[in-house]
């Protein structure tokens, strides 16, 4: 039977609250489970006799412990028992007795006296709540229920069956062993089992942890409060606390609304547990606690808001945090609210500040350090944030304005009378640090932007005061002042910067350099930015980001001014403090920064700020030197570049100015060389004043193209390499100077034709570096005077070099360069890298690819056209490895180089390579290329399988005489990759013998294709010349012949006429694969194709003809001009024979005909081709018949017929007597029938109602077209003309002839004769009606 005893102790004067804890106990003792087997059961009723005895001698129960001494009792509870009495005597030392509550009372002893130790046995036992722990406790208890352990049951089964209920979540049953049979070790087993299950690893839910309350023997203590609320925390994040806050509504053993300790109890369970928004319908308002205050209640409606804002959006959620901030920082400020509580809810005030408007922050912060109390608390929290702000995600902006907050507060902070520095000193400096990181992060990100941004605008602003910097520890001051004058220039406050920097040098001497170099390094960025980013200034920009960024000033020769006086007053306040800040590696990269990339420097300027040049630094007046002389090479004298910086210099200024600039750069070198304190340095920049000598010559020889002074020029130029490398060689002899490569590589990059190799391009190599060449064989020769030792070393190092730099060279100059190198290296071991890179360059171009260049036909090519085709032989293997060949064919081809996509036209490259090959003896008339994805062909290479060819290109040549005897090698340049980068292989076809002195053979050709049109209009109609037209189109595969072999009888064609010669236009080659037969396809008749998809028909893919060659197809076009023998012509042609295919071309035809498909019957066969087609080009008239369907020849022949275009079916034309063609005469009748119905008709209207003709009896179409005009004119003119004046008929046909040729000539109309077409219908048609 169980019983409950309240006992109540006064609290002491350190105890926050009293507490009452409730006691169970058993009515009779539990005896011990480790009574000896010996013992009889007399004995043990004995025992149990003495044991009641002394309980009923006990003395009365000790008052109850206040909340401190009860945490340290709890402690002491899970402690082995001699530990426990170890620590029992060290707090009785400290005055402190803590036996009366730890006298042993009957419930934890046994019969024979012995205590239990189940609190130790605890540690044997795990409590973490994994899946197949509970199940498998679970399964150990089975389905019925376990009663309780025996009294007398030993420790470890108590512990064991504790265990196992535990982890079934049997709470009622732990609850029960606790009262029943734990004694007064129920609490230490209690919160060994909520320490053990407040693990990472535990799976509970909700009403795991409501039950593991419901266990606990005696009022839930704070810590156990807390404890049961980390376990609720983890639990919430996985399930429902719905349930759980339903429990607490309706009332729990502890929890619930039931009594103030129950709601209060609830609160801080759920509000530890990170559940405010669950806790708020427990919590007393917040007027309520306001009033009282509760300083616990108000940071739990903090909380809730804080909560309620992470759900919401905008300017809600904004309210909700502002609020919450307002009630943290109320609490910081509240005097009766408990230190460690105020202490956290200043924190959470600082936290939160970059989110709250700075007017009531920075208000807040000021309360907060008015308070003598909380001032340091408030710094230290101040300040930790500040170091925290890097690590946050907010924008730049808002990071910045906390900062501007913070620093504003501390200086009210730092204003204040009789305050004591020293406890400041820390959280100052912490505070300090944390500005001093936003800053520096901030000039990284602004220090090469333009313009001032809102960050740079605010941290100005933020820069502490005078009071703040002298407050600064030592060690800080280099860092701080950097950063303040960091701040200040991406502010563009350089004159501020100025005054900071002559603060920081006035304060840390010892760090002058440091600091000024800064200060340049940093202002050069800036001046650079500005170079670099146009300045945005239309409308638009302004208003939509004027208040984030503030467009700075364009550049202007005021602005380049008072860059030069800041950088000369910089220089003043450095020699003012002693440092002499013309020596600072700094000042002339600050010096070029001060100009615009296309000014040149001027002399008296450069005096101006480093002094007279023979007295400049030499390092100083060596790296102006070299910067002049990239300017000298550059923009300074690209006039393209003055125009596009606004300035307007003719030739002879940029000439002026770069001549003026080279004599400023080589006197400064010159100076460099006198002043070197080191011998070494000497020698660099006495290359450095060759290497201006030689940049001179070539901007000389460019524009005076004086070739003797050029090469004296040069010739002095490399003499002076020789002199130098002498000079070189004696005092490395003697040990004066260190190895250095320099002077050799210089005179490496010169010979070649650049001043640096990575500027080197393929046009150097072919101009300086074909004149230079005996340069390279001299840099090896003064090398090898040296000693075996430093030659070695110096041809190492040169190879070493070359193979290095390699790959920041021009990918079509590799090849070269590295032949260059190899000539200098010779056979040295350290020029195994570059023998092995040419070794492989040449197997590529040997053994891996051949360009092959093969005559279309016979090599007796006279002086007449002939074909050439051009292909690509190469392995397999090297055609997967790089990618295939296919991209050399293309107009466009994407690529990824040099770190972006490039879109390159292959075949244009091909194309210009092709026409520079034959620029001299061969002409170039025509050329074709291939389809890119046109398949290679196998073939046999000298017996070798794995070979292909592939088709690249088919030219049409010409030799320009008889003496021509081969044909130039073509160069492709082919693009490969190897390890250093990108690289261009020159690969060089084969040579082709040809016999230009003999007669020309005919040239193989197939599928002729001829339209003949022939305009007879001028000569039928009578008008201006009465001349004929004959047009030609010829397409074949292969090379058309020239037209007078091409066709027969092109002078006899028209009786009566001549051909003349002089108007012969002969259209160039055409060269396409469309101009060869195609084969027939179906046409696609499909529906499901979308109409709206752009649809082309693609080229099929060509395989060899029959003799193994791949041909395109060429083109042709002739136009012939027929005159009259003589002005007065007896009598008109009757007939034109068109011109017939000659018997020559017709065998060449033969030549290429493939098998065809069986003739069906009837037809002939394939072999009879060339001679039916000729039969049926040279038949007469009555037997001119249709060329065969499989016939090689196909001809088409055309007249016009008004303005329509009708096709003729035999080869003569014939003509009636006075030159009109049958066709006409039978329409000229029908017409005559026509109008004589007409004439008949009208006359009988006539006499029916006499009235004259009207302009409606001709009918304008609604739709007029130049043709219609045309028609209904001549119709005027033949049925209604008759009858008019003469004059009036020649101006009718004057506008007839005005418009045929101004809508069906070729030329453009004469001055006045453009007609407009239906005014002029309509004003001839009215006169008809008149």
């Amino acid at each position: 039977m169980l019983t409950a005893l309240t006992l109540t102790h006064a609290p002491s004067a350190t105890a926050q609250s009293t507490a009452a804890v409730q006691i169970f106990r058993a009515d009779q003792a539990t005896p011990s489970a480790a009574a000896q087997p010996q013992a009889d059961s007399a004995a043990s009723q004995n025992n149990s006799a003495a044991a009641q005895a002394a309980a009923a001698n006990k003395p009365a129960a000790a008052p109850k412990p206040d909340a401190d001494t009860q945490a340290i009792l709890d402690t002491l509870k899970t402690l082995p028992e001699t530990e426990r009495r170890a620590m029992v005597v060290y707090y009785k030392d400290l005055g402190l007795d803590l036996s009366p509550w730890l006298q042993d009372d009957n419930g934890g002893g046994t019969a024979n006296g012995r205590r239990r130790q189940l609190v130790r046995q605890m540690r044997t036992v795990k409590f973490v709540r994994r899946p197949e722990a509970v199940l498998g406790a679970r399964s150990q208890i089975g389905m019925e229920s376990q009663s309780l352990p025996a009294e007398d049951a030993s420790d470890q089964e108590i512990v064991q069956w504790f265990h196992r209920h535990a982890m079934a979540a049997e709470w009622d049953a732990v609850k029960a062993l606790l009262v029943l049979r734990a004694g007064n070790e129920a609490e230490g087993m209690y919160a060994a089992l909520i320490s053990g299950t407040n693990h990472a690893d535990s799976e509970l839910i909700p009403e795991d942890v409501l039950g593991l309350s419901e266990a606990a023997p005696a009022e839930l203590t704070d810590w156990q409060i807390d404890a049961l609320a980390g376990l609720l925390k983890a639990a919430a994040k996985k399930t429902s606390t719905r349930p759980l806050i339903e429990r607490f509504r309706k009332g729990t053993t502890w929890f619930g609304t039931e009594t103030e300790a129950h709601r209060k109890r609830t609160m801080r369970l759920l509000l530890a547990a990170g559940l405010p928004i669950e806790a708020f319908e427990f919590m007393p308002s917040l007027e309520e606690a306001r009033e009282a205050e509760n300083a616990v209640v108000m940071k739990g409606h903090a909380e809730y808001l804080m909560a309620r804002a992470a759900e919401a959006k905008g300017a809600a959620a904004d309210r909700m945090v502002e609020n919450a901030w307002s009630l943290f920082g109320e609490i910081a400020l509240l005097d009766s609210a408990d230190t460690t509580l105020r202490s956290e809810c200043l924190s959470r005030a600082v936290d939160l500040l970059p989110r709250v408007p700075p007017g009531p922050g920075l208000a807040w912060l000021r309360s907060l350090f008015e308070h003598p109390s909380l001032a340091p608390a408030g710094l230290q929290a101040v300040a930790l944030k500040a170091l925290k702000l890097e690590d946050e995600k907010l924008p730049e902006a808002v990071r910045a304005q906390a900062i501007l907050t913070m620093k504003e507060a501390v200086d009210t902070l730092l204003a204040q009378q009789h305050l004591q520095l020293d406890q400041l000193t820390i959280p100052l400096r912490m505070l300090t640090i944390g500005l001093l990181s936003r800053a520096e992060n901030a000039i990284k990100e602004q220090a090469n932007k333009n313009g001032v941004s809102e960050v740079a605008a605010l941290l100005l602003r933020s820069m502490p005061d005078e009071a703040w910097r002298k407050q600064i520890e030592p060690s800080l001051v280099g860092r701080a002042y950097n950063a303040f004058i960091g701040v200040a220039l991406i502010a563009d406050e350089t004159d501020l910067a100025l005054e900071l920097l002559a603060q920081g040098v006035e304060r840390q001497p010892a760090m002058s350099t440091e600091l000024a170099t800064g200060f340049l390094d940093l202002w050069v960025d800036r001046m650079q930015a500005r170079t670099r980013e146009p300045v945005m200034n239309n409308n638009a920009w302004f208003y939509a980001f004027s208040r984030r960024s503030r467009p700075s000033t364009p550049i202007t020769r005021g602005w380049q001014q008072r860059n030069l006086d800041r950088l000369a007053e910089l220089l003043d306040v450095l020699d003012g403090i002693g440092i002499d800040g013309r020596k600072l590696p700094g000042v002339v990269t600050a010096l070029s920064a001060s100009y615009g990339p296309t000014q040149a420097y001027e002399r008296d300027t450069i005096e101006r700020i480093l002094g007279p040049i023979d007295q400049i630094d030499a390092s100083v007046a060596g790296q102006l030197a070299s910067t002049m002389r990239q300017g000298l090479s550059g923009d300074w004298r690209s006039r393209k570049a003055q125009e596009d910086a606004g300035f307007e210099r003719s030739e002879s200024e940029l000439r002026k100015i770069v001549e003026s600039g080279y004599d400023l750069a080589t006197a400064l070198a010159e100076s460099a060389v006198a002043n070197s304190q080191d011998e070494q340095d000497a020698w660099q920049h006495a290359i450095l004043r060759a290497a201006l000598s030689f940049d001179r010559m070539q901007f000389r020889g460019e524009r005076e193209q004086d070739a003797v002074a050029y090469h004296a020029a040069r010739k002095l130029v490399f003499s002076a390499f020789e002199d130098a490398a002498s000079r070189y060689r004696e005092a490395l002899a003697d040990g004066r100077v260190r190895p250095d490569m320099q002077i050799y590589n210089v005179w490496f990059s010169l010979a070649l034709g650049a001043s640096d190799l990575g500027a080197l391009t393929l046009e150097d190599l072919m101009t300086e570096g074909m004149e230079n060449a005996d340069q390279i064989d001299r840099i090896r020769d003064d090398i090898l005077k040296m000693t075996p030792q430093h030659s070695n070393y110096h041809i190492g190092e040169f190879a070493r070099g070359v193979m290095s730099g390699l790959s920041q060279t021009k990918p079509e100059v590799k090849p070269r360069l590295l032949q260059a190198a190899a000539r200098v290296v010779g056979d040295h071991p350290a020029g195994a890298p570059i023998h092995r890179t040419l070794d492989l360059y040449n197997e590529l171009v040997e053994d891996e690819i051949h360009l092959h260049l093969t005559i279309d036909g016979s090599d007796r090519v006279g002086t007449e056209p002939f074909g050439a085709i051009l292909t690509l032989q190469h392995t397999a293997s090297i055609d997967r490895s790089s990618g295939g060949f296919a991209r050399y064919l293309m107009d466009s081809f994407s690529q990824f180089s040099g770190g972006q996509w490039q879109t390159i036209n292959y075949q244009e490259r091909l194309q210009k390579s092709i026409e520079k090959s034959f620029s001299g003896t061969v002409q170039l008339l025509g050329i074709g290329f291939f389809q890119p994805m046109n398949p290679a062909v196998p073939i046999r290479l000298e017996g070798q399988t794995g070979w292909q060819e592939k088709p690249m290109a088919y030219l049409v040549l010409q030799a320009n005489d008889p003496s021509v005897d081969r044909l130039p090698a073509v160069q492709m340049d082919m693009h490969f990759n190897d390890a250093s980068g990108p690289i261009v292989l020159p690969v060089l076809s084969n040579t082709v013998l040809i016999d230009a002195a003999a007669d020309p053979a005919p040239r193989p050709l197939d599928d002729l294709v001829i339209e003949q049109t022939l305009d007879a209009r001028p000569m039928l109609d009578q008008k201006d010349e009465q001349t004929v037209r004959l047009e030609i189109v010829a397409r074949a595969t292969g090379v058309l012949p020239q037209i007078n072999h091409l066709f027969d009888n092109l002078a006899d064609a028209l009786p009566g006429y001549v051909l003349d010669e002089a108007q012969l236009v002969a259209d160039p080659f055409d060269v396409s694969q469309t101009h060869r037969a195609q084969p027939e396809e179906e046409e696609d008749t499909s529906t499901n194709r979308n109409p709206y998809m752009a649809y082309s028909k693609t080229l099929p893919n060509l395989d060899p003809d029959s003799d193994g060659l791949f041909r395109l197809g060429t083109m042709r076009k002739w136009s012939l001009t027929y005159t009259p023998e003589s002005s007065v012509t007896a009598a008109k042609p009757d007939r034109f024979v068109f011109p017939a295919v000659s018997d020559a071309s017709t065998q060449t035809l033969a030549s290429l005909t493939v098998p065809r498909k069986a003739p069906a019957e009837g037809e002939a066969a394939p072999s009879d081709a060339p001679e039916q087609a000729a039969d049926a080009v040279n038949a007469d008239d009555a037997a001119s018949k249709d060329t065969p369907a499989d016939s090689p020849i196909s001809i088409k022949r055309f007249t016009y017929e008004d303005y329509d275009l009708v096709p003729v079916e035999s080869q003569t034309l014939r003509f009636d007597s006075q030159g009109v063609p049958p066709l006409a005469w039978l329409s000229g009748g029908l017409a005559a029938l026509l109008l004589g119905a007409f004439f008949v008709w009208g006359r009988l209207r006539a006499s029916a109602a006499p009235s004259p003709v009207s302009a409606a009896a001709i009918q304008i179409p609604e739709s007029l077209t130049p043709t219609g005009a045309a028609l209904l004119l001549r119709r005027i003119e033949q049925t209604q003309a008759r009858d008019w004046p003469s004059s009036e008929r020649a101006e009718l046909r004057a506008d007839i002839n005005a418009l045929q040729r101004q809508h069906f000539a070729d030329a453009e109309p004469q001055n006045g004769d453009a007609k407009p077409l239906r005014p002029t219908v309509e004003r001839w048609t009215q006169r008809v009606g008149r």
